[in-house]
């Protein structure tokens, strides 16, 4: 029930009685008598609700990725896990190929064995209410020199004797 007060349907009385209808007690008498309780609806709260978001960063702190919402708007204690959907192995960005960090220090600070910054939200665990930002950490891939084509004027050998001639006249 409503607490006393004036509504738009009329006066309430602190029983919750609209004044204007008959009284809550009385004598019975022949004919109808109309008595009314205001009610209001009760309010449920909205359930707390959380995300996670995935990024994506070099060893010097620049994205190389677009952010990835893990989880929008699901309820606190779900369970979540980055590794398993949103942890590439390598990334292409700006035309190169960037791979996962083994554990160390870098620029960007501390990452363990899964590429993951440690300074940012666990890579799982349960939704809160709120936002989680969990950052897995990328180097350049290194790409190995192409080998030396020998050619039937030049074979392996003299090629190689010619490069390091070339490298030490530089």
């Amino acid at each position: 029930m409503v607490p006393a007060g004036n509504y738009t349907v009329g006066e309430v009385d602190d029983e919750g009685h609209l004044k204007s209808t008959d009284p809550t007690t009385g004598k019975v008498i022949e004919g109808d008598k109309n008595v009314t309780y205001v009610y209001k609806l009760k309010e449920t709260p909205a359930e707390p609700k959380g995300n996670v978001y995935v990024h994506y960063v070099d060893t010097e702190g620049k994205t190389i990725k677009s952010d990835v919402t893990d989880e929008d708007a699901q309820p606190v204690d779900k369970d979540y896990d980055t590794v398993v959907d949103n942890r590439p192995q390598e990334i292409e960005f700006e035309g190169k190929t960037y791979e996962l960090v083994p554990a160390g220090n870098y620029t960007v600070g501390e990452v363990d064995d899964e590429g993951h910054l440690k300074s940012t939200d666990p890579t799982t665990g349960k939704v809160i209410e709120g936002d989680k930002n969990v950052t897995y950490v990328y180097k350049l891939k290194e790409t190995p020199d192409k080998p030396v084509e020998p050619t039937p004027d030049k074979p392996v050998d003299q090629l190689q004797t010619t490069c390091r001639a070339n490298s030490r006249n530089l």
